[in-house]
């Protein structure tokens, strides 16, 4: 049986790194929606990429009412 800090910390480094890459596309997909004309396309993907970190966030904060976390975390980011 695994150790549960184990695994625990290495999960957390995992995901630190996701957490990284995520930054990274988000960098290139800026860098490339600018290389062309903006359109709706390029709002659209990065919309269900707020709407999945907003997801992720409820998540994470354990929130048994999300539409509310949701509206929380739309104050936080728009402060």
């Amino acid at each position: 049986m695994k150790n549960a800090t184990i695994e625990y910390e290495k999960l957390q480094r995992q995901n630190a790194k996701l957490l990284k890459l995520i930054g990274t596309e988000l960098k290139n997909h800026e860098t490339e929606a600018k290389k062309e004309d903006l359109h709706y396309g390029h709002v659209g993907d990065v919309q269900h990429v707020k709407q999945l970190l907003k997801e992720l966030l409820t998540s994470l904060r354990g929130a048994a009412d999300e539409e509310r976390m949701h509206a929380q975390i739309e104050e936080e980011i728009n402060k």
